[in-house]
């Protein structure tokens, strides 16, 4: 997630903002074929997409909330079936305008690392990995404070009116 997008959450600018992973940055102006890398080889673990949420918003719109993770994750599901269908519709929107095929693959990419972990939904936060990347982040020094992991996510949205 741009760091821009941190900054304007944390100001309280927006209430929400999304880390969906998109390859513009990577790929250049060009849209050139990028070689990739899978930080999961090296022991970050890659927990899918996610929304931030400013907190005050989240206390007073929690069914809001609700209704945008049900709507991503058909989003999601549609995209999964269909993933030319949805990049076309993606381009559409999007302001820099990308050849179609270059969408489709970092769709692909997206929704290869978005998949639901088992009987879980989509976007559900595993707090093990949760630890393991804060361990990793520790101890390679990008951060020195170490939280709770339930300091940092919760699941109790991606289910109806309660955590089930």
């Amino acid at each position: 997630m741009g760091r821009h997008k941190i900054v304007v959450l944390l100001l309280g600018v927006v209430a929400l903002a999304s880390s969906f992973w998109f390859l513009l940055d990577v790929l250049g102006t060009d849209f050139g074929r990028a070689p990739t890398l899978n930080v999961a080889d090296f022991g970050l673990k890659m927990m899918g997409d996610c929304l931030f949420v400013n907190s005050e918003y989240l206390k007073t719109h929690g069914e809001t909330i609700r209704k945008l993770l049900r709507a991503t994750a058909k989003g999601f599901r549609d995209a999964q079936a269909d993933p030319h269908a949805a990049a076309l519709i993606l381009n559409k929107y999007l302001r820099v305008k990308v050849p179609d095929d270059v969408t489709e693959a970092q769709l692909k990419i997206t929704l290869q690392d978005s998949l639901p972990t088992g009987d879980k939904p989509i976007g559900w936060q595993d707090p093990a990995e949760w630890r393991s990347n804060i361990d990793l982040l520790r101890q390679i020094g990008v951060i020195k404070i170490v939280k709770d992991p339930a300091d940092y996510f919760t699941n109790e949205y991606l289910f109806g009116k309660s955590a089930s």
